[in-house]
């Protein structure tokens, strides 16, 4: 489970490296590069955090620690792992049956936004087509689904293994245009290995952005404003949840694509990061080696 990665410590300039001559023949000395590495380190943490409205580092424990949501409530089996740094009860490990609810706060019914999930696959499911990593909402066709990241079953034809995105429009405009828009990754991450999925949407720009391990894998442009679900609960580790106002679904949610694997920092921000903001987040996170 990756934690909050601490700002770099300036480097002390030191009276020996202080003088006239640590820039030599116009270049710098390595404790002024050190610093302005440090420097820009900080800046990205900085810019990464801005916007953040919700953020599960599973750190031995499934609050949010942003503290504008409420605890991820585990139903099922979801049990503390290792995390992708080694590092013990640091993610969670969901199998077929367990699965978060995150509740249904305002604050996470978006227009703008952005979702940052850790993963690592483990198996198909044995019934339906996907395993779901973060939901918000449901409705027919997907029209009240405010956004969904999962990962396609590896018998899924042109779509086997790859991450894959839904973004719903509402009844409103499912009438006259679409209920739901689709984004998909360009490789199969059914791998047993640790991947970061980013997607960016921005209903004033109508573009919407997937992104995996740092790079852009599918944009779409001219996209209809998504579907601010301000009643359904947000989940993780499944398609469900309750919608209070529906009256498709008034008393119970849909229950579907159970996640079976590992799951880490989960963040939602309301804003749409950038390109270079999705890298930088990346970076930071990611484990060595990769």
């Amino acid at each position: 489970m990756i934690k909050l990665i601490l700002p770099l410590l300036l480097i002390l300039c030191v009276p020996s490296g202080c003088g006239n001559d640590s820039i030599k023949n116009g270049s710098q000395s390595n404790e002024s590069l050190s610093l302005n590495n440090s420097d820009k380190k900080a800046k990205e943490w900085t810019d990464v955090k801005d916007g953040l409205v919700a953020h599960y580092e599973f750190n031995k424990n499934t609050h949010d620690s942003t503290g504008n949501s409420k605890k991820a409530e585990i139903i099922g089996g979801a049990s503390a792992a290792n995390d992708r740094h080694g590092n013990p009860q640091r993610c969670y490990d969901f199998n077929v049956a367990g699965y978060m609810i995150l509740g249904n706060a305002e604050g996470i019914a978006l227009k703008e936004f952005t979702t940052s999930v850790w993963f690592k696959w483990r198996s198909n499911h044995p019934d339906h087509i996907y395993r779901t990593l973060l939901a918000k909402g449901q409705g027919v066709y997907h029209t009240h689904m405010n956004y969904m990241l999962f990962v396609a079953d590896t018998d899924q034809g042109d779509v086997s293994g790859k991450i894959g995105v839904v973004v719903g429009h509402g009844d409103e405009i499912a009438k006259s245009l679409r209920a739901a828009t689709n984004f998909s990754g360009d490789k199969n991450v059914a791998d047993n290995n640790w991947h970061h999925a980013v997607f960016t949407f921005s209903s004033e720009r109508g573009a919407g952005n997937l992104y995996l391990d740092g790079k852009n894998v599918d944009s779409k442009n001219d996209v209809p404003p998504a579907f601010a679900n301000k009643h359904q609960d947000a989940t993780i580790g499944i398609w469900g949840g309750y919608e209070r106002t529906s009256e498709l679904f008034p008393q119970s949610g849909v229950n579907y694509g159970h996640w079976d694997g590992h799951i880490d920092d989960v963040r939602i921000y309301n804003r749409a990061l950038s390109a270079e903001e999705v890298k930088a987040l990346y970076d930071l996170e990611k484990p060595k080696g990769k």
